[in-house]
């Protein structure tokens, strides 16, 4: 099975690729029906595969069940581009309904898996996601039939798998959320064996050793500058919803005025007159996004089809959604954003601009004149 489901996927990445798929209709036909077929359930049975399944009045478009007639997993289908949060709310309303253990929602390109049970927001609930046309192919056909194949749903383990897995996720998005606050922590007071590094390895490179005293100088500085930022991710981040107005000024310290003359470099943006600024590109494209969403509600969602890479995606429910095929990235170029969502941040600064510029398009700012950005310039 395994082999044959990746080359269903790499055929239906060419059909998106050229953007043959015009509506739901299709998406669920030729995409949907195909992979779950070769997944190995029986998509001519209506008792095992059953489409626009009814719940009070309401329906789903898929119902995989086991045993026959017993729903043990939904799956919500879009248009591409479209597995966006009403889809969401459409989804969960189903699953709580019917007490439904594992959950899809796809456009066929994106697939979402969720684990209907779990604590937080929607967002925080989906714990894998798998894009057709960015992700590798078998990585891809790997994942899918982790939670969809028929043996695994039909023997319990894909319900033990996505129970797992969400845990999993969740334990170390918790983690990854204290990374700033500990790494102020460290350099507030740090240890004897971080001092005894950096001296050593000054010492290598410039060949003189520094003095004890002026490298813990400069190590709680870099303290001060982590807290500074670590307080305004935190602040820009509001736990959920859109309701809160953001307001994001990077905290200079003096370290980062000596560099910043130093080096000649600005980062700011000038939105309507209002100048905020920030230290780095990075801070800057998380500045931008959460300044424009206060002038769009839907800005993310909206602007989430509109940032997928060739192979990866930019922005993202979840940071492990931004590198699937690289979690150790999630570590140091993931940024939290409002409403649950991440950016990611390994990008140049032609891709930062292009991607504010996008952004600008999808809020109806004019890029240059109501919005200004010097990216280091």
């Amino acid at each position: 099975m395994a082999e044959n489901l990746v080359l269903q996927i790499k055929e239906i990445r060419d059909h998106l690729t050229r953007g043959d798929f015009a509506n739901e209709a299709q998406v669920s036909r030729s995409v949907v029906m195909r992979l779950l077929d070769t997944l190995g359930w029986d998509v001519w049975n209506p008792k095992v595969v059953s489409p626009e399944f009814s719940i009070e009045r309401r329906k789903v478009d898929y119902a995989l069940c086991h045993p026959p007639s017993k729903p043990s997993v939904f799956i919500e289908v879009k248009d591409v581009g479209k597995a966006n949060a009403k889809g969401e709310d459409q989804l969960f309303d189903y699953c709580f309904r019917q007490g439904i253990p594992l959950a899809v929602l796809t456009d066929g390109r994106s697939w979402g898996f969720f684990f209907p049970a779990g604590q937080g927001s929607y967002q925080e609930r989906r714990f894998a996601t798998v894009d057709l046309v960015d992700d590798d192919s078998a990585e891809s056909a790997e994942r899918i039939s982790r939670y969809l194949a028929f043996e695994t749903v039909r023997a319990g383990e894909a319900h033990r798998r996505a129970y797992d897995d969400y845990y999993a996720f969740r334990q170390q998005s918790e983690a990854i959320a204290s990374f700033e606050a500990v790494w102020a922590e460290l350099l507030r007071e740090p240890p004897q064996i971080l001092k005894d590094w950096f001296c050593e390895n000054v010492e290598r490179k410039s060949g003189v050793r520094p003095d004890l005293p002026r490298v813990e100088d400069f190590i709680r500085g870099q303290g001060s500058e982590a807290d500074a930022v670590h307080d305004i991710q935190t602040s820009a981040t509001p736990s959920s919803g859109h309701s809160r107005t953001v307001k994001i000024s990077a905290v200079p310290t003096k370290q980062t005025q000596n560099a910043k003359s130093r080096q000649g470099k600005e980062y700011l943006f000038i939105f309507r007159g209002q100048t905020e600024r920030f230290r780095n590109g990075r801070d800057l494209l998380v500045g931008v996004f959460e300044r424009l969403l206060q002038e769009e509600e839907l800005f993310y969602e909206k602007l989430e089809p509109r940032l997928k890479g060739r192979k990866r995606q930019y922005l993202a429910h979840g940071p492990y959604a931004l590198y699937p095929s690289n979690p150790n990235l999630v570590k140091t170029q993931a940024a939290p954003l409002s409403g649950g969502w991440w950016l990611g941040t390994n990008s140049s600064t032609p891709q930062k601009r292009n991607q504010i510029q996008i952004a600008c398009q999808v809020a109806d700012i004019k890029f240059g004149k109501d919005l200004i950005v010097k990216l280091g310039e």
